[in-house]
């Protein structure tokens, strides 16, 4: 009978619970971590990166055209009214300045931040955009002539080669700045 009064239920055990606690939480942080990585996971290779290897070419010859042609841009940020003014020369005399501009902001980390925005020239070598939220840190940029915001498959990109296409590469970072000059070094 006494036996029946000093047993207690297994909850009420130290040693159910010194057993029990390690694998209770070793489940709950191995749910934290998988949720983490499902929801934060690092970017893939892309399916077609042999295609965009191939492309490479053609990129280095618009960084050759925008040399040879004397193309530099200044990009002014307005984060107060949320627009953006860019100011492009070339010293290439013969060269038409095209009428909109393409700038592609891409974020180092979250893809999903990345914008296209179109500019539209309002006076001559002058161009103009809303911004549709206000840029933080710091951001990669992209400058190519015309509207190059729609998507295009890499295989036509290929066919359709425009010798006088060129473009600008930059950075700039918001915390120290609102303005970058884009020009090829």
């Amino acid at each position: 009978m006494t036996e029946q009064e000093t047993s207690k239920p297994w909850y009420r055990e130290f040693w159910a619970w010194f057993i029990l606690a390690p694998l209770i939480s070793s489940v709950i942080l191995s749910s934290i971590m998988v949720t983490t990585a499902v929801k934060h996971g690092d970017d893939q290779v892309t399916v077609d990166y042999y295609k965009k290897g191939r492309m490479i070419n053609q990129d280095l010859a618009q960084v050759d055209v925008a040399r040879a042609k004397g193309i530099r841009a200044d990009i002014q940020f307005d984060l107060e009214l949320g627009d953006l003014t860019l100011a492009l020369a070339a010293t290439d005399a013969g060269y038409q300045l095209p009428q909109q501009l393409t700038l592609f902001m891409e974020h180092p980390i979250d893809e999903n931040l990345d914008r296209v925005i179109v500019l539209r020239e309002f006076a001559p070598g002058n161009y103009r955009a809303d911004l549709d939220r206000k840029p933080n840190y710091r951001w990669y940029l992209r400058l190519l002539p015309g509207d190059a915001s729609q998507p295009v498959d890499i295989d036509e990109r290929a066919k359709q080669v425009d010798p006088d296409a060129w473009r600008l590469n930059g950075e700039i970072d918001f915390q120290s700045t609102t303005g970058v000059l884009l020009t090829v070094l």
